[in-house]
C-alpha cells in the first residue's frame, strides 16, 4: 500500500524542481532569442524539459493530496466510536 511521503522531503523537492522549471524557462528563452538551428533545437529541447518536470510536479501533488484525504479519511472512521 502506497504511503504518503513526509513534508520535510516533498517540500524541497517540489521547490528544487521549481527552481530548475524556473531557470530551464529562462535558458529555452535564451536559446530562442540566440536562434539558428542549434539556438531552436536546444529551446525545444529545453521545452520538453519543461513539459516532463510539469508534469511530473503536478501529478506527485495530486498523488500526496490524494494519499492525505484517504489517510484522514480512515483516521476519521477508525477514531470513530463502535455503536
Amino acid at each position: 500500500m502506497a504511503r504518503r511521503r513526509r513534508l520535510w522531503l516533498t517540500i524541497p523537492l517540489y521547490v528544487l524542481l521549481i527552481g530548475v522549471l524556473v531557470l530551464d524557462g529562462w535558458a529555452a528563452v535564451f536559446w530562442m532569442r540566440v536562434g539558428g538551428q542549434l539556438g531552436m533545437l536546444v529551446a525545444g529541447a529545453a521545452g520538453v524539459v519543461i513539459l516532463v518536470i510539469g508534469v511530473l510536479l503536478v501529478t506527485d501533488a495530486r498523488r500526496q493530496w490524494l494519499l492525505g484525504s484517504r489517510d484522514r479519511a480512515h483516521r476519521e472512521f477508525s477514531e470513530r466510536p463502535a455503536s
